[in-house]
């Protein structure tokens, strides 16, 4: 009676260790995927160009949830970033059939990503600019100081050249990714790959924009470094 008891523990533990493995390669999975799909996401929101499919944003792994955005039109034809949390256990990667069909949601993803990176940068750089105009102001009503207004002339310059060129570049992110997603709403959830002139050619501008914005902000961080060193 004894064996038989301890071989039916023996194998609830073999199954209780197996659910754990299976749990925890299943998490490890969710975490690393860039597009996840959320079970039940038509119940609180309609009219998603991708369907249940959304990018992650951000993951808590203390509290077990992700955020994730799904990118959508408005009625105007603006493009708008609906983000919440989720669970773990109420989303799961798409399948390999959906990810091999999806190269265009991946390429999606990223744009979003860098898009929201960007808004991030140009509200740090609009403080940036806040406070060397400040600095400016003090600097001109010195006696002692006066000498330095021309480094901090320069550095607004260079600030508001790369907010400039942020927000030509914010304009094309937006282009892009609307004329993604009014793709998506004509093809009727087709993953074929978008490939058209214009999305090459406003690819060509974003990737063009993109390069000036970095070589105006590598600018820009050299005066605003060459302020602090100076110690104004």
């Amino acid at each position: 009676m004894i064996p038989l008891v301890l071989f039916f523990v023996f194998i609830l533990v073999l199954i209780s260790f197996w659910m754990f493995l299976s749990s925890q390669k299943r998490i490890k999975a969710v975490q690393e995927s860039r597009i996840l799909s959320v079970k039940s996401i038509g119940s609180y929101y309609s009219n998603f160009p991708l369907a249940n499919l959304g990018i992650v944003i951000s993951i808590d792994r203390k509290q077990r949830r992700i955020k994730i955005l799904f990118p959508k039109l408005t009625t105007a034809g603006d493009i708008q970033y609906i983000q919440s949390w989720h669970n773990f256990q109420y989303v799961q990667v798409p399948d390999k059939n959906t990810l091999r069909k999806s190269q265009n949601i991946q390429e999606l993803a990223t744009l979003v990503q860098e898009h929201l990176q960007l808004e991030i940068e140009i509200e740090k750089l609009t403080e940036e600019w806040k406070k060397i105009k400040k600095l400016s102001e003090l600097v001109s009503t010195s006696e002692f100081y006066s000498n330095r207004q021309e480094t901090c002339k320069k550095a607004l310059f260079q600030v508001k050249k790369l907010l400039k060129k942020a927000d030509q570049l914010e304009q094309v992110y937006v282009r892009f990714i609307r004329e993604i997603l009014i793709g998506y709403e004509i093809s009727g959830f087709d993953f074929k790959p978008l490939t058209n002139e214009k999305l090459m050619l406003i690819d060509s501008q974003h990737k063009k924009i993109k390069e000036e914005y970095q070589d105006i902000k590598n600018t820009a961080i050299a005066y605003a470094e060459l302020i602090q060193t100076r110690q104004i």
